[in-house]
């Protein structure tokens, strides 16, 4: 059983396949501290033991067992990571936990995705995952009358929001990038001798434009800023990649712009604002993640053959 592993910044999310889709568990990760914890608690947490009581309690394939040192079936873990601490200790707790299992880190050399950029080497490998994913396999419905969509767009909004662009090629041109919510509120309180933190959007909807106290304030200038900041960098990359293309001699009254994918827990704020044309694909890295190693486990097979 492959075990899909999206290390980010401030969370990690473990997910397989089960018969009814995708199975994920997640837990957030203290760069200060150095340590697990679950996103309602700043209490350590025991990253093994949550592990076995969640993400294989839902797996009726892995059956461990603590009691008896046993830990069932052999996996394989493919982990894409941009934090190489939180990298470190959950392979320390995979190593004690389930030592027969193989523990995959992928890396930008392994994505099967051409690129135009200075560094690929230096690019977030969860932005080339991600990108490849969403212009191989990613939601193409197009209405009768739309023209053909020339490559995607693909948004990450986590700590810090990605936006980049794959051409009609599916080459990899590179993108934005700023910082998410998180980040933003994290600023705006250490930087100011008075701002309060806001840790999570309180509002079920959108917040009003005009906050008559200083909490609703930052929350409205946070969520509006936010939503502004993502429209704006689609709406600056689509420019850019239909006057990249007509530049090359495409024929404009064929040409479509990229489709839009967006992904990350930062979307679900915005929700209920996402143009119709946007498709949110909450589980995309994951998806990616799997994906890949469905396809290098194939060629490490044939190439045996």
């Amino acid at each position: 059983m492959r075990i899909a592993v999206d290390v980010g910044n401030s969370h990690l999310s473990f997910s397989t396949r089960t018969s009814g889709g995708l199975s994920t568990v997640s837990v957030a990760w203290s760069a200060n501290a150095r340590t697990f914890h679950l996103g309602d608690t700043d209490s350590p947490l025991d990253l093994g033991a949550y592990l076995q009581q969640s993400l294989f309690a839902s797996i009726h394939a892995v059956k461990p067992t603590l009691s008896d040192g046993q830990t069932g079936d052999p996996c394989s873990w493919w982990i894409s990571s941009v934090n190489p601490p939180a990298t470190e200790q959950l392979r320390f707790v995979l190593q004690q936990l389930r030592p027969e299992d193989a523990v995959f880190e992928i890396n930008q050399s392994m994505i099967p995705l051409d690129d135009d950029l200075e560094n690929r080497h230096k690019t977030g490998v969860d932005r080339l995952l991600a990108a490849w994913f969403a212009s191989r396999y990613g939601e193409t419905k197009q209405t009768a009358t739309e023209p053909s969509a020339r490559g995607v767009i693909v948004v990450d909004a986590g700590s810090a929001v990605t936006v980049d662009w794959v051409d009609g090629a599916g080459v990899f041109r590179g993108g934005m990038i700023y910082p998410g919510f998180r980040l933003a509120a994290n600023s705006l309180h250490r930087d100011t001798a008075a701002l309060p933190l806001l840790t999570e959007f309180k509002c079920t909807t959108p917040p009003t434009a005009a906050g008559r106290a200083t909490a609703p304030a930052i929350e409205a200038g946070l969520f509006w800023s936010q939503w502004g900041g993502l429209c704006g960098a689609v709406e600056a990359l689509q420019r850019h990649a239909c006057q990249s293309e007509l530049t090359v001699g495409s024929d404009a009254e064929h040409f479509g712009q990229p489709r839009v994918i967006v992904t990350g827990g930062g979307i679900r704020a915005f929700e209920s604002l996402l143009p119709s044309h946007w498709h949110w694909e909450p589980q995309l890295l994951p998806q990616a993640i799997l994906k890949l190693a469905d396809e290098m486990r194939s060629e490490a097979l044939n190439g045996r053959g």
